[in-house]
Parts: C-alpha cells; sequence; structure tokens
C-alpha cells in the first residue's frame, strides 16, 4: 500500500491540488437572500455594509449626525442595536463548502457547532443569523468603541435557549437583544439588568409577548450564564475558524510547492539512470586491438 501511495505520489497530489482550489474559485452553493420578514425590522438594503469596517462607519456617520457635540454611551448603544436590528433576519448560518469547507466537513463529521460562523466579518457576509450570531456583531461594533459588554446566554445546553447581552453604562448592566427585538416600550422599565428582570418577570414577559411564548420564556430564565467581557463569544471557536481559512489557503501553496520538488527530485533520479547507464555502456564496451 504505501509503494503504491510513493508511486503515485505526483498523482495524488495533482488531485489534492484540484480539491483544495475548488472551495476558493469555485461556487458549489448558491446563496438565497431571506425574503421580507413581517416580523422582524430586516432591511434587504443594509446587505451592503458586509464588513465591519463598512458597519462601524455607517454607525460613526449616522451617530455624528445625530449627535455632533459629546459622545453618548446609551444613544451610541441604541444606534448600533437598531443598525443590527435591521441588518439580519434570524436564521441558522454556516459555513458553506466553498467558504470553509474543513469547518464545514467538521461540523457534518465532528460537531454542528464548529461550521456555525462566529466571525463578525464572515456572518455580514450573509443576511441572516442566529441570536447568537447577531449578538457577536453587536458586541463587537461596541467593544470596538471601547464600551463594556458581556454576554447572557439563557437557557439549558440541550434547549431553549437564548443569547443575548448586557452593556454596561452609568455604573449598571443593560440588557439589549438585537435578535428577538423585544418591545422595550410596553414597559417603564427599559433595558435594566437581566437580574431585574428575573425578579420582576411580568414585564420581561411583556417585552417578549409575540416574539417568545410564556412557556418557552419559563424555561429560559430558569438557568442563565453572563459571559465575561473581556473575552469575545465564541473565541475558542474563532481561532479554530482562523487556522482552518488560514490553512485552507496555504494548502494549494504547499501543494504546489511539493509538485515542484517532486519533479525536480524525478530529474535528479533520471540523470543519475543516464549517468548509470552511460557508464555501464563504457565498461561493457570491447577493447579495440591495435594493427
Amino acid at each position: 500500500m504505501l509503494q503504491i501511495i510513493i508511486k503515485n505520489f505526483p498523482s495524488i497530489l495533482v488531485l489534492l491540488l484540484i480539491l483544495s482550489l475548488i472551495p476558493i474559485f469555485g461556487n458549489l452553493f448558491s446563496f438565497s437572500e431571506p425574503l421580507e420578514a413581517s416580523n422582524e425590522l430586516y432591511r434587504k438594503e443594509l446587505s451592503a455594509l458586509n464588513s465591519m469596517d463598512k458597519l462601524r462607519e455607517i454607525t460613526e456617520n449616522s451617530y455624528k449626525i445625530a449627535f455632533p457635540s459629546a459622545f453618548d454611551t446609551i444613544a451610541y448603544t441604541e444606534l448600533c442595536s437598531e443598525i443590527v436590528k435591521n441588518r439580519f433576519k434570524h436564521g441558522p448560518l454556516n459555513y458553506t463548502f466553498r467558504e470553509n469547507w474543513i469547518a464545514a466537513l467538521c461540523g457534518k463529521m465532528i460537531w454542528s457547532h464548529m461550521s456555525s460562523i462566529v466571525l463578525s466579518d464572515d456572518i455580514l457576509k450573509h443576511n441572516i443569523g442566529l441570536c447568537s450570531q447577531q449578538t457577536i456583531v453587536f458586541i463587537d461594533m461596541l467593544k470596538r468603541k471601547g464600551i463594556k459588554v458581556r454576554s447572557v446566554g439563557l437557557g439549558l445546553k440541550e434547549g431553549p435557549g437564548h443569547f443575548l447581552c448586557e452593556v454596561f453604562y452609568n455604573n449598571s448592566w443593560h440588557l439589549y437583544d438585537v435578535s428577538k427585538e423585544p418591545s422595550w416600550n410596553r414597559v417603564n422599565e427599559k433595558h435594566h439588568s437581566l437580574d431585574f428582570y428575573l425578579t420582576n418577570k411580568e414585564s420581561f414577559f411583556r417585552i417578549y409577548e409575540g416574539k417568545i411564548s410564556m412557556p418557552i420564556l419559563e424555561k429560559l430564565t430558569q438557568t442563565y450564564v453572563y459571559g465575561d467581557p473581556e473575552i469575545q463569544p465564541g473565541n475558542k471557536m474563532i481561532m479554530f475558524h482562523r487556522a482552518t481559512k488560514l490553512i485552507i489557503y496555504l494548502l494549494p501553496v504547499s501543494i504546489i510547492l511539493l509538485l515542484i520538488l517532486s519533479s525536480k527530485k524525478k530529474e535528479k533520479v533520471a540523470e543519475v539512470r543516464d549517468l548509470s547507464f552511460s557508464d555501464k555502456i563504457e565498461l561493457n564496451e570491447p577493447v579495440k586491438q591495435g594493427s
């Protein structure tokens, strides 16, 4: 078996090279834009904001127009919240084979979460996102502005579950949900902390009325976990996705180099064989007798 692999090594490398180039240049999977959502603030035209740089630029420009004087954390947080709400429609978002074939395969074969996109710039290449993915973008926007924010996970791992965050200002934490888009105007206690709403569940239920059913909300509030404000949510998966993307782009280069080295090695072997053949001819050549 090993001899067969060694013998066909160049052919195997060529095949791997073709496979490694498909995700980069091919378009194996088409992405369909989500339809207008009747129960969400999604606006399709905001799909042009397909990177964190573009998202931050429009946010900064909009903020300067509305608040040209001093910086206000609450106003900036509210603006970021509205932009993210309008930017995405709720839906599952995973890497396709074309985008990151390593993560896509790992998601199919090992653990489904391994293909779930957690890099903000990659999330913004799409118009849909789960609660965690939309919140990741929102948190990233605030952190880049120096605003303290932490993730909040509700529910059990086996489900149901929900992902939102708290923003720190006025010496306390304030709850924000850019995915489910609750109606804060229904209560006087807007954007209080999760701790507050857990002891005032009537207000909490009123905010999410029409978004999350009462039985589900009851289950969600039974267990909750606060994230570390110093750590970006999904930091381990972020490292994995960055590493896989690096491998994907380095793999073709590595294979090409191996093919070149293999070709040069073949040439040297051929030269050695030619020399050996010449030596044998000289050794076997009959000695001519003088006249």
